[in-house]
């Protein structure tokens, strides 16, 4: 859907809308009216002794007036309706099946799997569990208790609550620290959250106007990052001097500190390195699919409107076209051959050449053709056996 398109449908949502809540307006006053007329009869015969006869004509003459603005009403808003649903047809059109690859076979348990992951990893346990039974699951029990430990963390977060994550975190250094073979990346990206923890908490202080424990804190719980923090350290401790919300906004220094993304941030660094810790991606895998489907579609529409025989499935790996996703979409380095353009496969990676530059295995085993080659970038001569594949 381009823009044009979008800023119609908004246009026609508008005008519904506004038509559905003035209608509603409308009979709500009309149908008032009549009760009002009703029961004013009502009380005209029972204590003034009037005719029922002629008070009764009057109410039916108002109630046929009420059935014939109802009539009207309706005609009107049903013709605003039938517009908006026409452009919402004009705009989404329900070819979406011409997208549809047969020739992929998925697995009906991969797809059970991912979705209930999904469920335990938003928390939903209750729900959760149903699709386990539902769809005869069943997922470790360590995974689950993971995905629930970590959305639990995040919950706390998001109140601006750092205890259960500053937990955790400290649980995982002491593991980190036991373990032989841990990579000193893991471990500084773990103190590097808790430090982030710390500070939060620390700021936290500063905003209840309570420099004594601010002070405190820092001594019994920053000290021990001074070796990579020592400048912010120093930032912070400088920070005390204006504690207090209104003092902090307004020091031109320190009111970076009270800027929610702060907590943003954190979030974003404990979800990263918290699914990391149990070899599970930052983003749920059914998240990502539906989000780079929904990307896709628009161009493949497109596409399917200007060729009617349009084959999405020509193979089992790849799209009849290329799509751009966003950068978040990007897991994985890109080779593109510098002699065929192509990009590189997993049936066609790329190999590295003696000489260290690069070229598709297709490309590779043309200029070679069961010989010694040169490269074309270089006089360097080699053969396929001196090659190496890259894996990306």
């Amino acid at each position: 859907m381009d823009l044009s398109s979008a800023s119609e449908l908004n246009e026609n949502f508008e005008r519904a809308s506004k038509k559905q809540k003035t209608t509603i307006n409308i009979l709500t006053s009309e149908i008032d009216n009549l009760i009002e007329q009703v029961e004013n009869c009502k009380r005209q015969i029972e204590n003034e002794g009037k005719s029922i006869t002629e008070l009764g004509k009057d109410v039916m003459n108002q109630i046929k007036n009420t059935h014939t603005k109802f009539q009207q009403a309706h005609k009107e808003l049903h013709s605003q309706f039938s517009k908006f649903g026409k452009t919402i047809d004009r705009c989404f059109p329900n070819n979406e099946e011409k997208l549809l690859n047969e020739k992929v076979k998925i697995s009906e348990h991969l797809v059970n799997q991912i979705i209930g992951e999904h469920l335990f990893r938003e928390g939903l346990v209750d729900v959760g569990t149903i699709f386990e039974k539902e769809a005869a699951l069943q997922l470790p029990e360590e995974c689950k208790k993971q995905f629930i430990e970590l959305h639990t963390i995040c919950e706390s977060l998001k109140k601006r609550d750092v205890e259960p994550a500053l937990n955790w975190c400290n649980e995982h250094i002491t593991r980190a620290k036991q373990h032989d073979a841990t990579d000193e990346k893991e471990l500084e990206d773990l103190r590097m959250l808790a430090f982030q923890l710390h500070k939060l908490n620390f700021v936290q202080l500063l905003i209840q106007n309570d420099s004594k424990k601010a002070i405190q804190y820092a001594r019994d719980n920053l000290q021990a990052f001074a070796d990579k923090n020592i400048s912010e350290i120093r930032f912070l401790m400088g920070s005390i001097l204006y504690s207090g919300r209104e003092r902090l906004i307004k020091s031109e220094r320190y009111s970076c500190l009270l800027d929610v993304s702060q907590w943003d941030n954190v979030l974003k660094m404990f979800k990263k390195l918290g699914c990391r810790r149990i070899n599970k991606p930052m983003e749920s895998p059914l998240y990502v699919a539906i989000n780079a489907g929904y990307q896709a579609i628009p161009t493949l529409l497109k596409l399917a409107t200007v060729t009617q025989n349009i084959d999405i499935g020509s193979s089992s790996d790849q799209l009849a076209v290329e799509i751009d996703l966003d950068d978040e979409f990007q897991y994985h380095s890109i080779f593109s051959c510098p002699i065929s353009k192509e990009p590189a496969t997993k049936d066609n990676p790329p190999m590295l050449l003696p000489c260290s530059h690069v070229l598709l295995e297709s490309s590779l085993k043309k200029l070679a053709r069961n010989t010694k080659f040169k490269c074309p970038y270089c006089p360097t001569t080699g053969s396929l056996s001196d090659c190496k594949p890259i894996h990306l």
